[in-house]
């Protein structure tokens, strides 16, 4: 299963079936709800979805890298940072 876009994804069923398209987005939104422990993170992770889905409103996806390393540009390494201490921006400087 994967998502492609705002109502669209592809589902491989066993025995060599296929869904495609808004079918395929609604099974892998069931799927995707099934697996979530708890009511509370079905009910968080539904109301997100449809507040995105009408306000076409997408949150920023962007993760800086140093030049050669594999942690953060700003030095955290975690969400707690080197010193563990939280609240900072985790913008690069």
């Amino acid at each position: 299963m994967a998502t492609i876009g705002r109502g669209a994804a592809v589902v491989e069923l066993p025995g060599g079936h296929h869904l495609t398209g808004r079918a395929a987005w609604l099974t892998w939104g069931a799927v995707r709800l099934a697996l979530l422990t708890g009511g509370d993170s079905r009910t968080a992770a539904l109301v997100n979805w449809a507040w995105t889905f009408f306000t076409h409103d997408r949150p920023s996806r962007i993760i800086l890298l140093g030049p050669d390393s594999e942690e953060p540009a700003d030095g955290q390494s975690g969400p707690s940072g080197p010193s563990g201490q939280s609240g900072q921006s985790g913008h690069a400087r």
